[in-house]
């Protein structure tokens, strides 16, 4: 029994049986078949077996507090899809790995450790070939830390649980972060070829800091050839997007720049995480996967549009949408794809817009060891662009690229590129006063 859920009648039509004899089929299939509703509304569809996971697979979520609390439990059933049925009694059928675990996927440079530490899961040993129900098996044993606030199955809560008791990781100083982060990357070359990860990926890892306690995203430069000084014009180029996105009355990512002996640092604050607990997370990827499912690929602000209307994320959400739409393609962000963008979660709703990351003018990024460096393409506003927002993105653009132009650590051939590219914002800047007010 796979596919849709069924009524017992559907059952016994598409088999040729009377309904008694399909109550008696259905009750000697017995914990084959799941079971959902009740009376009339009752529909079943077959369980599919996981290898080594037990079903059902409990689903936590960890509050902002530290706290933990049973979310749902997770039914694979069908061919593929999931059951998942909420701790109130309500329930939906997903064709997949639910969205709301869809971040937890391994993924990128960080992701290609994973198969190597797990091998007992058995798992391919490209991330980019595992199924919904090998992502699952990893998850319900090693989802304790993952992105968002989610913990998959009882093994990863106990892992969780201990690593509370053993207290917080050796923190990051201050004094010496520099040299603390050269050694780390040490450790990762022995492991990996850096500048050759899956997907594109910028090398990252994992770091605790003090000063204020804080969990972090370290990217870093290879060694500072000409691949290597481009990157490095290109995280300081993060580090001062992100800075005037706030400036701009927007949330962004917090980020800081740490000079190593031969590389260049850049922390950003993960933002799933409190002081004490977690914060849930869900890309606008997985929500339009989720709720659209129609292909249509746009921008970010149609996306959203898309989805405020059907009241999946706040309507609130909108400006901020729509200003980094329009910041990101004034600062050449060619790489503004919907896993870029995401949003707050508490259980299974979406509540606000996250922080902006990974903004910087991908548009520069080497590629195969080759540059490239041509000057912005004149950015032209959308028709869904307003005048208030898109003059306030051209402020924000023509301040980036002047930052830029002045930034000590960035090369002088960037800064260069920076004074042409600030030249063409405030041409574009006038365009503004054609939009609808």
């Amino acid at each position: 029994m796979s596919g849709d859920l069924r009524r017992s009648t559907e059952l016994a039509e598409t088999l040729g049986v009377s309904q008694p004899t399909m109550s008696r089929l259905l009750k000697k299939l017995g914990p084959t078949v799941l079971r959902v509703g009740n009376r009339r509304s009752t529909r079943y569809i077959g369980r599919r077996s996981v290898r080594g996971v037990t079903s059902p697979i409990p689903v936590y979520e960890v509050s902002p507090q530290g706290t933990t609390q049973q979310l749902a439990s997770l039914h694979p059933v069908g061919e593929l899809a999931h059951w998942v049925e909420q701790q109130d009694g309500e329930g939906r059928l997903h064709g997949d790995l639910p969205f709301f675990l869809d971040g937890m996927r391994p993924a990128g440079f960080l992701g290609r450790f994973i198969p190597e530490a797990h091998r007992a899961l058995g798992n391919p040993d490209d991330i980019r070939h595992w199924s919904g129900d090998d992502t699952l098996r990893y998850l319900s044993k090693h989802s304790w830390d993952g992105m968002g606030s989610l913990i998959v199955g009882d093994d990863s809560l106990q892992q969780y649980l201990n690593a509370a008791l053993k207290g917080p990781p050796v923190r990051i100083s201050v004094c010496d972060a520099g040299q603390q982060y050269e050694q780390i990357i040490g450790e990762i070359l022995e492991s990996v070829k850096v500048g050759s990860s899956a997907g594109g990926e910028q090398p990252k890892f994992l770091a605790f800091r003090s000063e204020p306690e804080r969990q972090c995203l370290v990217k870093f430069t290879p060694h500072l050839h000409e691949v290597g000084r481009r990157i490095k014009d290109l995280m300081v180029c993060e580090h001062l997007a992100l800075e005037e996105i706030q400036r701009a009355g927007f949330s962004a990512a917090q980020s800081n720049l740490v000079e190593g002996k031969d590389r260049l640092f850049l922390e950003i604050t993960r933002f799933d995480r409190t002081a004490q607990g977690r914060l849930g997370l869900v890309s606008l990827e997985a929500l339009d996967s989720e709720y659209e499912r129609a292909g249509q690929r746009g921008e970010w602000f149609q996306t959203c549009l898309r989805l405020a209307r059907r009241h999946v994320i706040p309507v609130e959400a909108l400006d901020a949408v729509q200003f980094l739409s329009a910041f990101g393609r004034l600062i050449g962000n060619t790489d503004m794809h919907d896993g870029n963008l995401s949003f707050f979660m508490t259980g299974m709703s979406v509540t606000e817009l996250a922080p902006a990351y990974d903004m910087l003018p991908m548009m520069y990024q080497p590629t195969q060891g080759h540059l490239r460096s041509p000057p912005l393409k004149p950015p032209i506003p959308l028709a869904t662009d307003s005048q208030r927002i898109w003059k306030k993105a051209c402020e924000a653009g023509l301040q980036f690229w002047q930052n830029v132009s002045q930034h000590p650590l960035v090369s002088k051939s960037f800064q260069a590129l920076a004074q042409t590219n600030e030249r063409i914002v405030m041409q574009a800047r006038s365009l503004g006063d054609k939009l609808p007010s």
